[in-house]
């Protein structure tokens, strides 16, 4: 067993009922923790809590207590236990507040600069599916990356591994997340123990897209929608880097777009209607209350 599995094993162990995607987040935070302080099995999370602790202490307590969290779930220690608390109202006061924190006022973009990308993207992407054209996958799979998760296709943002599961072909209905005749399935998402089996209409939702995606399906020869120059399915993490690279000197997480979408879907309601707010959750794959926290001033 490999240490990366064996973290997986206790994550599953201590906490029987945590989703699979909440797992696999987890299992990646703990393994790339040790890896950076030399850390090779389950005792390193234990023996150096003092060591672990100073190398987090610079990273943003809404990002640090999802590791924190991590590390009490396999170590039952107290010391990460109080600091993700901590973190843990840090993060609720500065929902609440709907302010920027200064990562994103640097990196703050406009729903319209977002939607220009798009179309510049699209209509790279679309010249490429012409007659004789030479068809450039990393242009391909940044047009996707904008496509599916910035909302300005049409379709609703969704978190990354969403997608980076994808399958158009040798998919297990019950199981995997996959495209069929123009409608997205969703198995494997942060909150399917909740919720279940999801679909979005991308034909009727964003019909650019959904024809690109049944062009791309006949020259794409692998198993999954979106992959990374080594043949294998494209990760959550790959997925960042590009996106991270379609804005000139702007740092584009995943994450952001989720703001930036919401924001600006919300500024001109203040008053949103519940239906509306628990359609659009639905979509996203989240809750009311966590799309509440995402709409900033």
């Amino acid at each position: 067993m490999t240490f990366r599995e064996e973290i997986t094993k206790v994550i599953k162990e201590k906490r029987p009922k945590i989703g699979e995607n909440s797992v696999k987040t987890y299992t990646s935070l703990l393994f790339n923790l040790a890896k950076k302080l030399d850390g090779n099995d389950m005792e390193f999370f234990h023996k150096n809590v003092e060591a672990i602790l100073n190398h987090l202490k610079d990273v943003a307590s809404n990002l640090r207590k999802t590791t924190l969290s991590a590390l009490y779930i396999i170590t039952g220690d107290d010391e990460y236990r109080k600091i993700m608390l901590e973190d843990c109202n840090k993060t609720n006061q500065y929902y609440k507040e709907q302010t920027k924190n200064k990562k994103e006022e640097e990196n703050w973009i406009s729903f319209d600069e977002i939607k220009a990308k798009y179309n510049e993207l699209l209509g790279q992407v679309k010249a490429m599916f012409g007659r004789n054209a030479v068809i450039n996958d990393k242009v391909i799979m940044e047009y996707f990356v904008i496509a599916l998760l910035s909302g300005a296709s049409g379709l609703s943002p969704r978190h990354s591994l969403d997608y980076s599961e994808m399958k158009i072909r040798n998919y297990d209905p019950k199981v995997d997340n996959y495209y069929k005749n123009g409608v997205f399935y969703y198995n494997q998402y942060k909150t399917s123990k909740k919720y279940g089996l999801t679909t979005i209409n991308v034909k009727q939702e964003a019909p650019e897209l959904d024809a690109i995606i049944k062009k791309w399906i006949k020259i794409n020869p692998k198993d999954y929608l979106l992959y990374s120059t080594n043949g294998e399915k494209l990760a959550p993490s790959q997925i960042t880097r590009i996106s991270n690279g379609l804005f000139d000197g702007k740092k584009i997480s995943v994450d952001m777009y989720r703001h930036f979408f919401l924001t600006n879907y919300y500024k001109d309601k203040p008053i949103p209607d519940l239906e509306t707010m628990e359609k659009l959750a639905h979509e996203m794959g989240h809750s009311v209350q966590t799309a509440l926290q995402y709409i900033k001033k």
